[in-house]
């Protein structure tokens, strides 16, 4: 008897810190198709999303496509909560900004590394549990509520000056709402026509998922029908994505730009190598200690962060 309950036990936390072992073997050929459809819908959005977000953090373009996708693959064995999508964020893109700014990419990537080192050591030491465990127990609704509110406030601000075609350099909240109102004059107006449409058809779009046509008593064709305005209200994103790319292709060819394009982004992976542990600056070389001097309070800021960021994610989706 005691080597049966030894054995559950132990498979019990291997499926724990595994998670991967308790859901694969439930898994149905039925949930491929909404799997498929989520995960083609999920991935054209990151693309523009994780490009706008390098933006954000001062970064390459290519920089935000390899953290879009680097994360999903090991979030794929360790991931615990389908609701929160691991890759970069509007608020973390911009903490990233902050101390990292006037500076050369080995910054931003030792700070991921770091950051991640300080959420492995938070997970393996349990201090992550504690850390959401305050946050259930003594942090009030209208504190996460007020989080994710400042959150959207901060990441509607930062996507103001791409829906308009502007483009400058904002340091904070309030600086980029004062850049705004220096640029104004600058507006594309091919670029705020496509960004409003856009807008609308998303809107649009997303209360077709709510449409019963026939009511209750529904035909064949009728529930078909149903099933295909799911699809595209799903689908939205995607299908935004994919036409806008397409029109700005249409007019590239004819050699016209009326869009503020992303242009040429270097294609290829990086290879796989240790993270820079000195880099040359200007004509100075930084060793580890200084560069994580110039971090500073990043080290722990952005992981924590991070951390909260995705609790109350997880807390909205719960309530």
């Amino acid at each position: 008897m005691l080597p049966k309950v030894s054995k559950h036990c132990v498979m019990q936390a291997v499926c724990k810190r595994f998670p991967l072992l308790s859901w694969l073997p439930k898994y149905r050929p039925g949930d491929a198709v909404s799997d498929l459809v989520a995960g083609i819908t999920v991935g054209l959005t990151l693309m523009p999303q994780a490009i706008a977000y390098a933006a954000l953090a001062g970064l390459g373009p290519q920089f935000g496509l390899y953290s879009a996708f680097a994360g999903s693959f090991v979030y794929i064995v360790f991931g615990t909560c389908k609701e929160v999508n691991i890759g970069p964020t509007a608020l973390l893109s911009l903490l990233t900004l902050n101390y990292t700014h006037d500076t050369n990419p080995d910054m931003a990537v030792l700070l991921c590394f770091l950051s991640g080192c300080v959420e492995l050591l938070c997970g393996l030491l349990h201090l992550a549990d504690a850390c959401v465990g305050f946050l259930v127990e003594f942090v009030s609704v209208p504190v996460v509520s007020g989080f994710v509110s400042a959150a959207s406030l901060i990441i509607a601000s930062s996507q103001a000056k791409g829906l308009l075609g502007l483009k400058y350099k904002a340091e904070g909240f309030v600086d980029t709402w004062y850049q705004l109102f220096q640029h104004i004059h600058q507006t594309r107006l091919w670029d705020l026509v496509l960004s409003v449409s856009c807008i609308t058809i998303l809107l649009a779009l997303r209360k077709l998922k709510d449409l019963k046509p026939g009511g209750k008593s529904q035909t064949n064709r009728q529930k078909a029908l149903g099933k295909f305005l799911w699809f595209v209200s799903t689908g939205r994103n995607a299908m935004i994505v994919v036409l806008c790319a397409a029109l700005a292709y249409f007019f590239s060819t004819m050699e016209q730009t009326p869009f503020l394009l992303t242009g040429k982004i270097d294609a290829g992976l990086p290879p796989l190598t240790p993270p820079p542990f000195t880099t040359t600056f200007g004509n100075s070389t930084l060793s580890f200690w200084n560069m994580c001097q110039h971090l500073g309070s990043g080290i722990a800021v952005v992981p924590i962060v991070s951390i909260l960021g995705n609790v109350a994610i997880a807390k909205a989706f719960c309530e």
